[in-house]
């Protein structure tokens, strides 16, 4: 598994990875932005500090969303403390992205357009804040590079910036393994989850092609060593803070979402509503607070997130 980026990926590789998107963005959809109740129960401790940053008494604050894909991220925060404007750079996922805005009434405090990493929309220049969600990640270290010397003069200082991104760390600690809790944790997200795995197969009428289309993904990515699109590599939590750090002030950083996105897996699959609004209310609400909880041991994370594991990390910065 290939965990280290490139400097600057290969023409080929990025017309791949572009060709990837355009194929699949409805498919990512599914499992990434994942059902609106259950997507709120996975991430909302996360968003609502998110949006608490942004706003932080100025309201309404209009937040760039970079690499926006099909919406969901910024239409989790929109309204009328929040205006988005979303830039991604395939024409797939902003489609989905307006059309989700419209489903959801949020056409009044959104708008997107189709934009490269290179490409900065005419908002960027007063926006209040710059919210990037599992973005970064796809690009090589050049753009990256570029993408921070184009933040820094183009935004103005003291906008906010914030980013979560998949991440690991490179080498485990030595010493005492996870604590007591965390292990009873895991023991009890097992059981709930191999319960509710059990139940939506029974009552979910899930949908197996989609089933399929996705493990068809997984076993292209892992013949290739890719993690699921070509070009993505998690980032290692120790260094990227670091680079961060050199380019703007880093408030505070935190674990995220550990192991409730995989958890999902099943869940995303179910096509009878009465079965997902069942497990939305018994299961899902425990499985999301585990998950929570997983996050604050640290010794345990830095034990279970080594290559290629990962999990979904957050940075708050300032530009200065």
């Amino acid at each position: 598994m290939k965990v280290r980026r490139d400097q600057r990926a290969p023409a080929e590789i990025n017309a791949l990875e572009h060709a990837w998107w355009e194929q699949n963005a409805a498919l990512v959809a599914r499992f990434w932005e994942m059902e609106d109740g259950l997507s709120q129960i996975i991430r909302k401790g996360y968003l609502d500090r998110a949006r608490r940053f942004f706003v932080g008494g100025r309201a309404p604050a209009t937040v760039l969303e970079l690499g926006c894909g099909s919406g969901w991220v910024g239409q989790m925060l929109a309204g009328r403390d929040v205006r988005i404007v979303g830039t991604d750079f395939s024409a797939a996922q902003i489609e989905l992205a307006v059309a989700n805005a419209k489903r959801k009434g949020l056409e009044a405090w959104t708008s997107y357009s189709v934009a490269s990493s290179a490409e900065w929309p005419a908002a960027a220049g007063r926006a209040d804040g710059v919210l990037i969600h599992a973005f970064l990640h796809h690009l090589d270290q050049d753009e990256i590079d570029r993408f921070f010397a184009d933040l820094v003069s183009i935004v103005r200082g003291g906008v906010k910036v914030w980013l979560l991104e998949p991440g690991f760390y490179d080498q485990a600690p030595a010493g005492h393994g996870p604590t007591r809790r965390s292990k009873i944790l895991l023991r009890l997200a097992t059981i709930v989850n191999d319960r509710l795995t059990a139940f939506l197969r029974r009552h979910g009428d899930q949908n197996e092609n989609a089933r399929e289309q996705f493990m068809s993904l997984v076993q292209l990515a892992e013949s290739k060593g890719w993690y699921l699109s070509p070009k993505e590599v998690p980032f290692e939590v120790g260094e990227f803070t670091r680079y961060l750090a050199d380019r703007m002030d880093v408030r505070t950083h935190y674990w995220a979402v550990i192991n409730a996105v995989g958890w999902a897996f099943e869940s995303n699959l179910v096509e009878r509503k009465e079965a997902l609004r069942s497990a939305k209310r018994w299961a899902w609400p425990l499985l999301a607070w585990i998950d929570r909880m997983l996050a604050r041991d640290e010794v345990a994370l830095r034990r279970q997130l080594q290559p290629p594991a990962y999990a979904f990390h957050v940075w708050e910065c300032v530009l200065r």
